[in-house]
C-alpha cells in the first residue's frame, strides 16, 4: 500500500514537472518568435535602405553618363556619313 501511494506521488509530481517544462518550453518559444520579428524587420529596413542607396548611386552614374556623353559630343562632333 506504500509503494502504490509512493507511484502515485510519483506520477503526480512528474505529471507537475512535465506541465511546467511544457509551459515554459513553450514561453521560450514565443521569446524566440518575438526576437527573430524583430530581427526580420531591422533586416528588411536594413536592405531598404541599402536598395534605396544603391538606386540613388545608380541614378548619378546615369546621369554623370548622359552628361559626359553630351560633353565628349561637344568635344568631339560626329562626322556626317559619307
Amino acid at each position: 500500500v506504500r509503494i502504490d501511494a509512493d507511484m502515485r506521488d510519483l506520477k503526480s509530481s512528474v505529471k507537475a514537472d512535465m506541465r511546467d517544462l511544457k509551459s515554459s518550453v513553450k514561453a521560450d518559444i514565443r521569446d524566440l518568435q518575438s526576437s527573430i520579428d524583430a530581427l526580420d524587420v531591422k533586416i528588411d529596413n536594413g536592405l531598404k535602405n541599402v536598395i534605396q542607396k544603391l538606386t540613388i548611386l545608380l541614378g548619378g552614374i546615369v546621369i554623370g553618363s548622359i552628361t559626359l556623353l553630351g560633353a565628349l559630343s561637344r568635344v568631339f562632333p560626329v562626322l556626317p556619313a559619307p
